[in-house]
């Protein structure tokens, strides 16, 4: 209990506080407390921004990862469209050509017949 009331004493004497806070080792403590404050608060800050443009790189190399995959797979669906079209165009073609070649040659060969 008297430790109580010497403490409830001394901190409710305003010359001794102002004593107190004025000597070097609280202005001290108090300087060293509000640096550390500031400078974790900028080290939070600075992580903080690290974080999110980490954050934003990442996003921006998935989509840029996702997009391009999928402009090379329609890339190859129009490559593999365009190919098939090709290959059944000179299909047909070839095929209409024999047809046409084989209708020649039989009317060559009737003109012929009709001749004799």
């Amino acid at each position: 209990m008297p430790i109580r009331a010497l403490l409830r004493y001394l901190l409710n004497n305003e010359q001794l506080i102002q004593k107190i806070a004025d000597s070097y080792p609280i202005r001290r403590a108090a300087q060293l407390t509000a640096y550390f404050m500031h400078k974790g608060k900028e080290i939070g800050e600075e992580k903080l921004e690290q974080l999110k443009e980490t954050d934003a790189l990442n996003r921006i190399r998935d989509e840029v990862k996702y997009s391009s995959q999928k402009v090379q797979e329609q890339g190859n669906r129009s490559l593999n469209r365009a190919n098939s079209f090709f290959y059944l165009f000179f299909m047909n073609l070839s095929e209409e050509w024999k047809k046409a070649e084989k209708k020649l040659e039989e009317q060559r060969k009737l003109g012929e017949e009709k001749k004799k």
